[in-house]
Order: C-alpha cells, then sequence, then structure tokens
C-alpha cells in the first residue's frame, strides 16, 4: 500500500487502522480472539486520509481530502466539515484537538465542551503540518509562507524567527517526528531544525554539504534523511541517504558525522535507510549495498586504547596480558609481540618494539616487573623507569636456568617467591636469588604433557595448583621444595563421572566461599570437592549438556553469587548456588 499510515489502536479488542493515499480506501480492520480479522471502510477511494489521531479518550480522527470523521471506542462514526476543507494534519495539547487545513484555516475542537472554533491567520496559505512546540505554542507550517507561531493563550499567529530562512522552508521541507514526541525538519539544501516540544526552542542544525560532497566523493546534492532515533542514552541518530550517520548531543547541542571511510571500523555505507534500537541499547541500522550495521557503542566509563594507533585489524591490537603495577602504570603485552607501558590515564610511557611476545606479567617485591614470553624467556624491567634489567633464558646443560624459554604464566605466592610454568620442556620452576644472578629450581620437568604447564594458582589453604595439557596438579610449595615428588595429578577418567571433564586446562579460580573451579578446553567447567571421610577427591563438571553456552572456558572471575566465564564464543554468568 503506498503512503500507507498505520496505526495500532488501545480498544478492546484491540483494532489496528491503516489510511491511504489518494487511490486507496483507508479502513479500519479489528483483530479478533480467533485470530481473523473483521474489515470496515470508513473512507472512500477519493477521501485520500491524511492522518490518523487516537485522542486521549480513545476516540479515532481521520483526516482527509473530504472532510474530517471520528470514530467512538464504540464504533460511532460522526463526520464533520464534509467536502468544506482538505485537512493536512492534527495534535492534541491540553484538552483541545487543532486540526490544519490547506484552505488556511485552523479549526480547534475542545474535546471537554464537544464544539468546534475556527481561527485564521492575516493571509491566505495552505497549513501542512502542526506541532507543540511547548504548553502554550504551536508551530504551524504553511507551504509558502514558512513557519509560523500560534499563541494558544491569545489565540493569535506571529512570526517564528525562521521567516528569515522560508525561503527554504516551504514546498520542499521535509518533517519527521521522533519517539519521544519532538519533531524534526529540513530541507534539501542541508538546513536542519529541532524542536523537543518543551521548552519553545527551535534549534538550528548545521549541516554543511559542500564539506560532506567533498568528503565523500558521493554524486548526492540534496539532503535526504530517511529517519530520526531518539536513543535511550539521550543521543539523537539521524539516518541520511548519501550522507551518511550524524549523532545529535541535545545537552551541548554538537553534531558528530560518521561516514564511509577506508578504515574498516567505519560506516560501511552512506546510503542509509532505516534505524531501529533493541531492548540493550544497541543501534541496528538498515542501509543501502552494505546490509545491517550495528553501531558499536563505548560507556562514558570506557576509554578504549589502540596501542598500535594505524591499524584495527589483525592481530596488531590484540591485547594478551594486562597488569597493573605498584605505581598504577599499566602493562599490555600485545599479540604481535610488543609490549605498552601507559600510565593510569592511559598515557603512553614506554614502547617496547622489539618482538618478545609477552604471555605473562607479575611484579615482585623489589619492584622489578617479569615478563614471561612464548620463546624468548623472562625480561625483567625496572617499573621506575622501564629499563631492562635482566634477560633469564634457558640453556642447555644448565640445570640451574630456565627450564623452557616458552613462559606461559609467573605466580608470586604468599611468601613473594616467583614460580615460572612453561611449555615445550616445560615444567615448573621456582626462582632462586644468588650471587651469580637469578636461578631456577625445576620440578615437574620432562614428563610429556603434564610438564606443559600454561597456568599456576594459589589458594587460601597456600596450596598451588597447576594447569597443563594433560590434567591438573596440586602442592604445597614449601613441600614440593623439599622434595621434588610432593605433588598429586588429577585426570580425566571416563570410567568415572566424578572425574575432571578434560585433561586440557586452561585457568584455575577460587570463589569467596572458598571453592576451586577450573576451566578446560572441551570439558566445560569443573568444581573441586574435596575428599572427606570415607570419599576422595571429586569434580562436578558442567558443559553444554547441563546449559553451557561453551565447553571451553578460558577465564572465571567472582561477582556475588555469580561466576563470569569466558570463552571462544563470548561471555556468559554462571550461577553458584543452582548451577543455571
Amino acid at each position: 500500500m503506498a503512503n500507507c499510515l498505520l496505526m495500532k489502536i488501545s480498544m478492546n479488542p484491540p483494532v489496528v487502522m491503516y489510511g491511504c493515499g489518494e487511490k486507496e480506501l483507508g479502513q479500519f480492520v479489528c483483530t479478533k480472539e480467533d485470530g481473523n480479522f473483521d474489515q470496515q471502510s470508513y473512507l472512500q477511494a477519493e477521501d485520500a486520509c491524511n492522518f490518523l489521531l487516537e485522542d486521549s479518550s480513545g476516540k479515532i480522527w481521520i483526516g482527509g481530502k473530504n472532510g474530517l470523521k471520528s470514530i467512538s471506542e464504540q464504533g460511532e462514526v460522526k463526520e464533520f466539515y464534509t467536502y468544506e476543507y482538505y485537512f493536512t494534519h492534527a495534535i492534541e495539547v491540553e484538552g483541545m484537538i487543532y486540526f490544519s487545513t490547506m484552505e488556511s484555516e485552523l479549526l480547534i475542537y475542545d474535546m471537554k465542551r464537544g464544539i468546534f472554533e475556527e481561527v485564521t491567520p492575516a493571509f491566505n496559505d495552505a497549513m501542512t503540518h502542526l506541532f507543540r512546540l511547548s504548553s502554550h505554542e504551536l508551530l504551524v507550517f504553511f507551504d509558502s509562507k514558512g513557519v509560523w507561531i500560534y499563541d494558544i493563550s491569545y489565540g493569535t499567529f506571529h512570526q517564528s524567527g525562521l521567516n528569515c530562512e522560508k525561503e527554504h522552508l516551504t514546498s520542499d521541507v521535509e518533517i519527521i517526528y521522533d519517539k519521544k514526541k519532538g519533531v524534526w525538519f529540513y530541507s534539501k539544501s542541508g538546513r536542519l531544525w529541532y524542536c523537543n516540544g518543551e521548552d519553545s526552542r527551535i534549534r538550528r542544525i548545521n549541516i554543511d554539504l559542500n564539506k560532506d560532497l567533498a568528503m565523500m566523493g558521493t554524486g548526492q546534492t540534496a539532503l535526504s534523511i530517511d529517519a530520526v532515533l531518539a536513543g535511550s542514552d539521550g543521543l539523537y541518530w539521524i539516518v541520511t541517504y548519501g550522507f551518511g550517520l550524524f549523532c545529535y548531543n541535545p545537552v551541548d547541542e554538537t553534531l558528530v558525522n560518521y561516514t564511509n571511510q577506508p578504515d574498516p571500523s567505519s560506516l560501511a555505507s552512506n546510503y542509509l535507510l532505516s534505524i531501529t534500537e533493541d531492548r540493550l541499547g544497541n543501534i541496528w541500522i538498515g542501509s543501502e549495498y552494505a546490509g545491517i550495521i550495528r553501531v558499536v557503542k563505548s560507556p562514558e566509563y570506557v576509554h578504549v586504547v589502540h596501542p598500535e594507533a594505524g591499524t584495527i585489524i589483525g592481530k596488531t591490537n590484540n591485547v594478551r596480558s594486562i597488569y597493573e603495577d605498584s605505581k598504577e602504570n599499566i602493562w599490555v603485552g600485545l599479540k604481535n609481540g610488543e609490549l605498552y607501558v601507559y600510565d593510569s590515564a592511559m598515557n603512553l610511557k614506554k614502547h617496547i618494539d622489539w618482538v618478545i611476545n609477552p604471555y605473562a606479567l607479575v611484579e615482585d617485591n623489589q619492584r622489578r616487573m617479569w615478563v614471561g614470553t612464548k620463546g624468548y624467556g623472562i625480561y625483567l624491567f625496572d617499573i621506575e623507569n622501564y629499563n631492562e634489567l635482566a634477560h633469564l633464558t634457558h640453556k642447555k646443560n644448565k640445570p640451574e636456568s630456565l627450564c623452557s624459554d616458552a613462559v606461559f604464566h609467573i605466580l608470586k605466592d604468599n611468601k613473594n617467591r616467583i614460580w615460572v610454568a612453561s611449555f615445550e620442556n616445560g615444567g615448573i620452576g621456582l626462582a632462586q636469588e644468588t650471587k651469580e644472578g637469578i636461578t631456577f629450581k625445576n620440578f615437574i620437568t620432562g614428563k610429556g604433557n603434564k610438564s606443559m604447564i600454561r597456568y599456576l594458582y594459589q589458594d587460601n589453604k597456600e596450596r598451588i595448583w597447576g594447569g597443563t595439557s594433560d590434567g591438573l596438579v596440586r602442592f604445597n610449595p614449601g613441600e614440593l621444595i623439599r622434595n621434588p615428588d610432593a605433588y598429586v595429578f588429577y585426570n580425566m577418567d571416563l570410567t568415572s563421572p566424578y572425574s575432571l571433564s578434560s585433561n586440557d586446562i586452561k585457568t584455575i579460580y577460587q570463589d569467596t566461599n572458598g571453592d576451586i573451579w577450573i576451566g578446560t578446553a572441551g570439558g566445560g567447567l569443573d568444581k573441586y570437592i574435596e575428599a572427606r571421610e570415607g570419599t576422595s577427591d571429586q569434580f562436578l563438571s558442567f558443559t553444554i549438556g547441563e546449559g553451557m553456552p561453551d565447553n571451553y572456558v578460558l577465564g572465571i572471575l567472582e561477582h556475588g553469587d555469580y561466576l563470569w566465564l569466558s570463552s571462544e564464543n563470548g561471555l556468559s554468568r554462571f550461577c553458584k548456588n543452582d548451577y543455571s
């Protein structure tokens, strides 16, 4: 149906009303409980429905070329000014309904008294639209005289202050209403105005089409706004065809234009057709040529930093490790192998631009930053001046050296000892300060996948847990130092429902209740149940079969009664109390 007006009416049973242009009927359609529709016509084809209005009493008003009709909640139809006026628009303000006409008459209906009053301006010009400027003022759009203000209290018309620009507010003006009852009107030359309907202000928003045309290199010569969205965050999003997306902030009255650029994170198309907001506040845009576009908005409290500012794609800005030192500096290790140091305001302090592949970061009690790398051993940096203090590597035939240069995790325990988890040759190394420098006492080496250790965690009983590629290892640090075999391994046992669900351990976490949780690759989330009298250590497993969104759990963090779990498929929340 071309030029169709559609409205859902709050009647019982609910109804839908639609009115169409000059070649189609306006109709009233009632939905029934059985899902069928009854159809009744209230306008003839020649009536040309221009507007539908449901007033605060539930009455429906239909205006068109050949007059005005009202339909009560009971279905009673009344006709007014048949073949006398061509009705163009209607609004309700404070118990009065105002109707504009092509004959330059403003008709006012008193809802309480049930009578009409006619108001004639000092000039003869067709009225096209009405809008509430405030509780006592209306904006009245005329076909050739521009925009005037009707003073409700005095019943008089006066100029709006926009008449000096009336050449832009005549036949080519377009009007859009947002869901907050604001009105936007614009001309094809790029003039845009906004009124919120409350404070009597008409805000002019300047769009420099010449500048935008030069910037985008499009063939578009006239402004075309397809929709305006009043966002839940107070911002207004303006969708255009050819000029991209505009965002208007009514607080500081600033306008930002987003257009298609070589940057792949920019707007995918300048030719936009529609816009909506979902219940989570995400903005979705329908475009020509580029499909659906989602606007990614960062909250005000989020500061996005791209260390490699020249590009945002690939692995250059993938953050693999992050750590805050005792001076509140932020150390950031990137997947491209480089290391950045920022102060608390995220100002860059140091860039280590040679490839070291930082995987693990921890500060010791001597204010040194230990940087564990994949393939380059461990670098030590002074957190005061960021100078390199030492470079520790694996050396063949030197058992006191680092057991592997592939360092995946570093733990400072409750006695300030440094423990290093590594892959390849593998094992766990305990750092020791000697006169010759830093050496290592290595444990659990040469045991295949059991020696490939990617994560270490110390619980509130001082036990250290290690996640390996072949199960979970646990030891008491003091006992292991005295006896290198003083550790216990847990593995997946397919014959037992209470074993680990996977031997590939990604992360370990202890919550405020003292429970140990294990994130696995392929086995979901495990909860450690410590042995009691007559029982052995057990594990409860939670996988996709129990409602988990993913069987790969890469990170765990507690908040209240919930664990937040990161995975390859995003973020999920797990209730510790009912396991949901």
